[in-house]
């Protein structure tokens, strides 16, 4: 009977054991499947060596398949979802506004909720990763990413391309995006990943930042040039000594206060420095695509507008000729006008909660770092909340950019809990010695037994 009953364990055991392993290979295929998405590859304009053509469904059905299988992800998981229900549950909440959202309307825009789904496929994507097999797996399959789409990118120069953006909008080189400001922001974000992320291979590291440093160079995005800038200050930033830190913390903020101030009461003094660098305090005509919005934003209030509604085909002639924008605009340029427009000040609440909560995340790293793996997710919260202020899509849609911001939120909870198992493990390390059955993990990761530092 003990023979057998041995036997019957030993058995489970191998077929949980072949389990665990299809869906951690599963987890990864989907984050896999998710960065490839939403790094706004389009394949279809280079086909044809420049010709233009209407994309191809098959980009489309690629991208279904990917919330398909974001969905079924969930349900298999599904009875380990409370702890990340309630580690995450801002982010849900916003994502099922969004959606819900995007139902209401759904009657004059049927891609609507498809597109809302978005949200959906990212937030499973990132939590199950980060959740279940920890932050540095999570890390590695972005880096390979980064690779993979920078690799991708650089191999378009040799193949012409046609844009179907307005002229010179698309800018001078997208790559196998759909505008220069969206390959500058992914690869700012992998280049950033690349930098500050710990326990990196050196070839990987030293290859991304070339491949990323040359892609941000070519799109010849100002935003996207100075984030980058900004981001990679923040490495020797965030190794100063705590007191010096939290000095030069305090003066870049009242700096950054100053510089605001002048921008809005004395815009004319602040137009000579802009000129300087080739730009405006017009900000590439954004200041009249923020007085819409606002204007816009006093009719509803409370309700918005929903999901893929303001766009220039349902607004009127004579409302865009009054702010001189013709048919260019698409959204508020803004990721927190963006919010309030398309949700109200009810709907949108929850996203200026993660806003808060994300600003006072990088505070308190800065303030208090204690875990150099927090790194990456500070530079990210920066990236991301300073990105919002002149483009909607680097922070509020469904898009790289709330990949990117909803991955440092992740990340960030993911180093906490991973800490907090490092302490625990010591402690009964500690208090039962060698007397402990089988081996104590400190990776933070359930699916991971070798024995991790906290630093990385």
């Amino acid at each position: 009977m003990n023979k057998s009953t041995n036997s019957y364990r030993a058995a489970f055991s191998d077929i949980s054991s072949k389990q665990d392993k299809i869906l951690i290979i599963a987890r990864s295929m989907l984050l896999y499947m998710v960065l490839f998405k939403y790094s706004g590859i389009r394949i279809w304009p280079h086909v044809y060596a420049g010709e233009a053509f209407s994309p191809s469904r098959v980009q489309y059905y690629l991208e279904a398949s990917v919330t398909l299988f974001a969905l079924i992800m969930l349900i298999m998981h599904g009875t380990s979802l409370k702890s990340i229900l309630r580690a995450e549950w801002p982010s849900v909440t916003f994502s099922l506004i969004a959606i819900v959202s995007s139902v209401v309307v759904s009657a004059s825009n049927p891609g609507s909720t498809f597109y809302a789904l978005g949200y959906l496929d990212i937030l499973t994507a990132l939590s199950l990763s980060l959740f279940f097999d920890g932050s540095k797996v999570a890390i590695r399959i972005v880096l390979n990413s980064a690779f993979l789409f920078l690799c991708l990118n650089a191999v378009s120069l040799l193949v012409p391309a046609r844009s179907f953006m307005i002229g010179e909008f698309s800018g001078a080189f997208r790559g196998l995006t759909a505008h220069r400001n969206d390959l500058s922001q992914v690869s700012a974000v992998y280049l950033l990943v690349s930098l500050f992320a710990g326990s990196v291979r050196k070839t990987q590291r030293v290859a991304n930042v070339v491949l990323a440093i040359l892609m941000v160079a070519l799109a010849r995005s100002a935003q996207g040039i100075v984030l980058t800038m900004f981001g990679v200050a923040m490495l020797p930033f965030l190794r100063l000594p705590t007191k010096t830190r939290r000095f030069a913390f305090v003066i870049l903020v009242a700096v950054v206060s100053v510089f605001l101030f002048l921008l809005v009461f004395i815009p004319d003094d602040v137009a000579d420095v802009f000129a300087f660098f080739g730009r405006d305090t017009s900000f590439t005509g954004r200041d009249r695509i923020w007085a819409l919005s606002l204007y816009l934003i006093s009719a509803m209030p409370f309700s918005g507008y929903g999901t893929g509604f303001m766009t220039s085909d349902n607004i009127s002639v004579g409302l865009l000729a009054e702010y001189q924008l013709g048919t260019l605009f698409s959204s508020a340029h803004n990721a927190y006008l963006e919010a309030i427009l398309t949700y109200g000040w009810v709907g949108s609440a929850p996203f200026f909660y993660i806003v808060l909560r994300a600003a006072r995340r990088l505070i308190d790293i800065i303030w208090s770092l204690r875990d150099s793996g927090l790194y990456l997710a500070a530079v990210l919260f920066m990236y991301c909340l300073v990105g919002g202020l002149t483009a909607s899509e680097k922070l509020f849609l469904p898009s790289f950019g709330w990949l990117s911001f909803f991955f440092a939120m992740a990340l960030y909870d993911a180093r906490i809990r991973e800490a907090a198992l490092v302490r625990e493990g010591r402690k009964a390390i500690r208090k039962h010695g060698s007397s402990l059955p089988g081996r104590i993990s400190t990776s933070g990761s359930p699916n991971e037994s070798k024995e991790q530092p906290i630093l990385s």
